[in-house]
């Protein structure tokens, strides 16, 4: 579980961190002011996950000459979590480049309100809150498992609901893993394959007690081989479904699109500190139930 986890939370900041950097090719040879970086956070918060991840960047201004494309990350911050009486400084992990420390130094609990505040030597100065969700996440509903066979590989995908929680407010995160096992019991690293139906990041606004229905892209298995799907379903705070649903409408390439403003409750810098609870739930076929 542990390393799903760490997957599924290296994937969450992927996106978020490319974004930044996106405009670049705009950007042609004009006499512009240049701004100043600002810090840039991706954190998440929660209870089920084995560890706490920060990541601390430094962004890159629009109008910065000669830009690289990457965003420096920052090492030397002192970074701060905090709820009531309780308060922990987290380390920077240089195997992860992030700053990290696992649950059973600083328990994550439903319904208790987070700080962080984050400071660094050369002035810069962030934070933000967040609280947990006090609501367990939903279940999801297998209604069909679809195999198809095309040169020898069979093709095979899966169809699930989960249904909202009864009263308004309530927004969630969806994500697929699956683990592929061969005929020699040996399991290949997990990773996404996608939705052809449904969102990722949805809220219940007009859909109080309504279903949520999702299809997976489909995965081929070779011959003797055996794959996992695994869907993670969250409830989340607001926070985590803003910024993601901005970073999701972004479009980057496409220099005609209308500009899609980023969603951020950093104070004194960009990215987001979110919340969510979630758990992961094999899917099996629903014919051998």
């Amino acid at each position: 579980m542990k390393a799903l986890y760490k997957y599924l939370l290296r994937s969450l900041y992927v996106l978020p961190i490319l974004l930044l950097t996106a405009c670049e090719d705009l950007i042609s040879d004009v006499d512009a002011p240049v701004s100043s970086p600002k810090l840039v956070v991706n954190a998440v918060l929660i209870p089920e996950a084995p560890e706490t991840e920060v990541y601390l960047f430094l962004s890159t201004p629009l109008y910065t000459p000669h830009q690289s494309g990457n965003l420096d990350t920052v090492s030397n911050a002192v970074v701060i979590i905090s709820s009531g009486n309780q308060q922990v400084t987290i380390p920077f992990d240089e195997s992860s480049q992030c700053y990290r420390i696992e649950a059973g130094l600083f328990p994550v609990i439903a319904g208790q309100e987070y700080s962080l505040l984050i400071t660094t030597p050369s002035g810069y100065r962030a934070e933000a809150s967040c609280t947990i969700p006090a609501d367990s996440p939903p279940a999801p509903e297998v209604t069909a498992r679809t195999v198809t066979e095309e040169y020898g590989n069979l093709s095979v995908s899966y169809s699930f609901r989960f249904r909202d929680i009864i009263g308004e407010g309530h927004y969630y995160a969806t994500a697929m893993l699956t683990s592929l096992k061969d005929e020699f019991g040996n399991i290949y690293p997990a990773f996404d394959p996608g939705f052809d139906r449904g969102e990722r990041y949805s809220s219940d606004a007009h859909r109080d007690g309504e279903y949520f229905n999702f299809k997976t892209s489909s995965y081929y298995e070779g011959v003797g081989q055996k794959t996992e799907f695994m869907a993670w379903i969250a409830v989340t705070d607001r926070n985590y479904y803003m910024y993601h649903r901005s970073v999701s409408s972004f479009e980057g390439e496409d220099p005609f699109s209308e500009p899609v403003p980023v969603f951020t409750n950093i104070k004194g810098g960009l990215g987001y500190f979110g919340a969510a609870r979630g758990q992961f739930h094999i899917l099996e076929d629903p014919g051998q139930n």
